[in-house]
């Protein structure tokens, strides 16, 4: 069918990790800069070839957190990871690549297909990726698809910028 979402649980990916990159995790607190921008770039080089992501703002978040909600540590990652700082950028796309191919195996991953008109999902983003996966609705339906964001009033709400009316790291 196409279309479909998949939400990945970095809690119990967390819990999943060996003890070793855990211990690091914890002690190093990484703080990840995300980027749309930088997203794009991987998505589609040839049409950002001339973007910088380091000429916009960056939102900028733990990399490890607790999930106020449950009390469980998660993983705050995201596709969007333009840099882990403090790391140089072989270190830095190492460490991201090794977190986020681990979060995103089948055991931690929901399919989630759109059956019909009116399908509704709620998810908490402090705590599971999503992706859109696949794109094509084989012609059949007009995809119309709306977006609400809350934010929480958890200490991580807005990460580590400033609260502020600019989406940082957002276009």
């Amino acid at each position: 069918m196409g279309g479909e979402t998949e939400f990945a649980d970095v809690r119990t990916a967390f819990d999943e990790l060996p003890q070793t990159i855990q211990m690091e995790l914890r002690e190093k607190d990484y703080i990840a800069a995300h980027s749309l921008w930088h997203s794009r770039q991987v998505a589609s080089p040839a049409t950002f070839t001339d973007v910088d992501p380091n000429d916009y703002p960056m939102g900028r978040h733990r990399l490890l957190q607790k999930h106020e909600a449950s009390g469980r540590d998660t993983l705050y990652l995201a596709a969007h990871i333009h840099q882990i700082e403090g790391l140089d950028a072989d270190a830095s796309s190492a460490l991201f690549q090794r977190l986020f191919t681990h979060a995103t195996q089948p055991r931690y991953v929901l399919r989630v297909g759109w059956e019909q008109a009116g399908d509704l999902i709620l998810w908490d983003n402090t705590c599971v990726m999503h992706r859109a996966v696949g794109g094509s609705f084989e012609g059949k339906y007009r995809r119309d698809m709306r977006r609400a964001t809350v934010h929480d009033g958890s200490g991580s709400a807005w990460g580590l910028n400033e609260r502020s009316e600019i989406r940082q790291g957002l276009p």
